[in-house]
């Protein structure tokens, strides 16, 4: 294990961590997180594409579709659960020395998502990223892909890109993906991931 270390901000004190990068992947639902962050994720030799989505939907019984019922406690509580659980795979994953790739709205509207993700965002191999584009480019997006809960999502992007703006710019970063391909974005975060890594070597 490493040395102790402070949490840069986020309250939780953790160890020096694994030695490779864990990219957080974030944005407005519909956005492009998943399509994007697999493209990242193949750019590594060893790496893991973790859609944080599929961990809260695996839930059978019980589960808070998206609605406006995924802002109640049930529904937050279901996100909260999908994190904890996130966090520790991608950490296991990069223990063994796989590039974590995680993509994950910031929603419910609780203010509580850095929070959920502070054990990876404390370490300092980790790559937190914004892709964001213009509000009428996201909405576009998802209702040309014909989901079954895309209306409520389209309901909430002009929000969930308001809450991105309190995102600290010198922590997060961003690549507005209005004007570029999934294949643009991807290589822009590459580039920012691997630019990081050898700035600490």
């Amino acid at each position: 294990m490493g040395e102790t270390i402070g949490a840069q901000g986020y309250g939780c004190p953790m160890t020096a961590g694994p030695s490779v990068p864990i990219v957080l992947l974030t944005g407005p639902p519909g956005g492009g997180k998943s399509t994007v962050g697999r493209l990242v994720a193949e750019a590594f030799e060893r790496s893991v594409h973790i859609e944080a989505d599929i961990v809260r939907e695996s839930i059978v019984g019980g589960f808070v579709h998206p609605s406006s019922e995924m802002f109640g406690d049930e529904g937050i509580a279901q996100f909260a659960l999908q994190r904890e659980i996130v966090v520790a795979w991608a950490l296991r994953k990069a223990e063994a020395g796989y590039v974590p790739v995680i993509d994950d709205a910031p929603i419910p509207p609780d203010g509580r998502f850095e929070e959920q993700y502070a054990p990876l965002l404390a370490l300092p191999s980790a790559r937190p990223v914004v892709l964001r584009a213009d509000g009428e480019v996201v909405r576009g997006r998802i209702r040309a892909r014909g989901g079954t809960f895309d209306e409520i999502l389209v309901s909430v992007v002009d929000e969930t890109l308001g809450w991105l703006d309190d995102f600290d710019d010198e922590r997060w970063f961003t690549v507005d993906s209005t004007d570029l391909t999934v294949e643009e974005s991807a290589a822009a975060i590459v580039e920012h991931v691997r630019s990081t890594d050898e700035m600490h070597r």
